[in-house]
């Protein structure tokens, strides 16, 4: 009975550590791997130079001979580690404001995938309670300084915060942008900038004669840190609804064919719109136009009726405030060269082929026509559609088949569009007729962003809310990244492309 005892022991014994031997094995094995694949990641981490997107090396994989090194091509496998390591979201490129949010409510992937999801009522019901009365505490002069004071890593910053393919190297576009004073605003301007800013592309700046003389310099003073940004030397003083807005594109259209001989289209913005696109998505768009003009052509003033006939006619200021315009019925007289008239709102956001604005800038046609609207309640909605109907506009609507739906540029959500939906600009909140969207509009902003339906959306207002850029910025730089990385996987990246910053020509 005893020697049974003692062998069930034994056996139990034996049992235990023989359990406890396989339990140490499996962790052991489970370390090895573990270590072995950190070992891996650091030598691909190793093999590669730092990846810097923009004016830098566009794949920075290289061979055992170190960065720059064009003699050793970098195997599959490392490639395909390389792609997989990368997939991790660089968040230093946000450009984010600082303001008197609580901590809970700083805008992160977590809070904006729940935004975006409209899932969370009472977050957004917080959010909307936090951002009531929102001031940047950071002054505009301070923000422009501290941009300015070293111009090298500011050229930099804005450079490498995005990755451009070479196909969009070989498609620059220009932008020009109208901007004018007002608190806080200034970053929403250089915040929008920087999400466009590519080293190749070409930028102009119009700023609003009212604007004071110190933050105009600031502006110019940090438009110097780069090649390809110009500033207009002539300003506008722009007033609401007035023809003044199409003289101050002008000024933007005649610096950019002065500044570069390379870009393809020029896209107008007023600093207000909130991107939905990201630059490859807009070649993309205008390589498909092939030379015709993004410019919504709207309706034939012969059709107009009721009060919208006044559209036509001498307008008056007000002597009350100096601002506001009232529309008479005093007609303007006989159109110049009998031109069909068109008036569409959405064309002051459009997209204008480079022999478009050399047409505009140079023909007498257009020139009659811009004095013919001097006196018109907002021309600008009538010029660029009235032109690009001529039969002989470079990239006009001739150049499209009639069947053919144009892109929209920005778009704009009016009044009377609102009121019957309620699921647009759900805060209801309206400045000119067009709503300023908010955080709530995220579902629908990243619905439209996703398929691509506009490029921009015209408008938001980061003192009213900031949080709808935030959230969009950090979808829309996700998908840049991802483009980089389906070109690294593609291996459709030059790897020793390098792109110096644009020379000026």
């Amino acid at each position: 009975m005893m020697m049974n005892r003692v062998f069930i022991l034994k056996l139990i014994f034996l049992l235990f550590l023989g359990m406890l031997t396989g339990m140490f094995y499996v962790h052991w094995l489970e370390s090895s791997r573990s270590i072995e694949e950190q070992i891996r990641h650091e030598v691909a981490l190793r093999s590669m130079a730092p990846v810097e997107f923009g004016h830098h090396k566009l794949l920075a994989i290289t061979g055992s001979q170190g960065a720059g090194s064009s003699s050793s091509r970098p195997s599959e496998s490392l490639e395909r580690d390389f792609c997989r390591v990368s997939d991790s979201f660089p968040r230093e490129q946000l450009m984010e404001v600082k303001g008197n949010l609580p901590p809970r409510l700083q805008p992160s992937w977590g809070m904006c995938g729940q935004l975006i999801a409209g899932d969370n009522s009472s977050l957004y019901q917080s959010l909307r309670s936090s951002l009531k009365g929102w001031e940047s505490s950071l002054p505009d002069t301070v923000f422009l300084r501290q941009l300015i004071r070293n111009c090298s890593e500011t050229y930099r910053d804005f450079a490498s915060s995005s990755y451009s393919s070479k196909y969009e190297h070989d498609f620059p576009i220009a932008y020009e942008m109208l901007i004018y004073q007002k608190k806080t605003r200034v970053q929403q301007y250089i915040r929008l900038l920087k999400y466009l800013y590519r080293p190749h592309n070409y930028y102009c700046i119009h700023i609003d004669m009212k604007s004071s003389s110190k933050w105009t310099q600031l502006i110019r003073d940090f438009a110097s840190c780069f090649p390809n940004i110009v500033v207009t030397e002539k300003q506008i003083h722009v007033k609401y609804a007035r023809s003044s807005i199409l003289y101050a594109h002008f000024e933007c259209f005649k610096e950019l064919m002065s500044l570069s001989k390379k870009w393809k289209y020029v896209i107008s913005l007023h600093g207000t719109e909130l991107p939905l696109t990201t630059n490859r998505e807009i070649v993309e768009t205008l390589v498909k136009m092939n030379g015709s003009n993004m410019i919504s052509k709207g309706i034939d003033s012969k059709n107009l009726e009721g009060e919208k006939k006044k559209w036509l006619t001498h307008q008056v200021i007000s002597t009350h405030n100096g601002r506001w315009v009232a529309l008479t019925d005093v007609p303007l007289g006989p159109i110049p060269y009998n031109m069909t008239v068109y008036k569409s709102a959405a064309s002051a956001n459009s997209a204008f082929s480079r022999p478009f604005i050399q047409f505009i800038l140079t023909n007498k046609k257009a020139h009659a026509l811009l004095r013919f609207l001097n006196d018109v309640h907002s021309g600008v909605e009538f010029f660029f559609s009235t032109m690009n109907a001529l039969p002989e506009a470079p990239g006009g609507f001739h150049s499209i088949t009639s069947n053919t739906e144009l892109p929209l540029v920005a778009q704009r959500d009016w009044t009377h569009v609102i009121l019957k939906h309620r699921y647009i600009c759900k805060e209801r909140k309206v400045v000119h007729d067009i709503c300023i969207v908010s955080s709530s509009d995220l579902p629908r902003l990243y619905e439209a962003s996703s398929k691509k339906q506009w490029l921009f959306h015209n408008k938001y207002f980061i003192e009213y809310d900031h949080v709808v850029m935030d959230c969009i910025e950090r979808v829309l730089l996700q998908r840049n990244h991802h483009e980089y990385i389906q070109d690294c996987q593609k291996d459709t990246v030059s790897r020793n492309y390098l792109d110096s910053p644009s020379q000026v020509q």
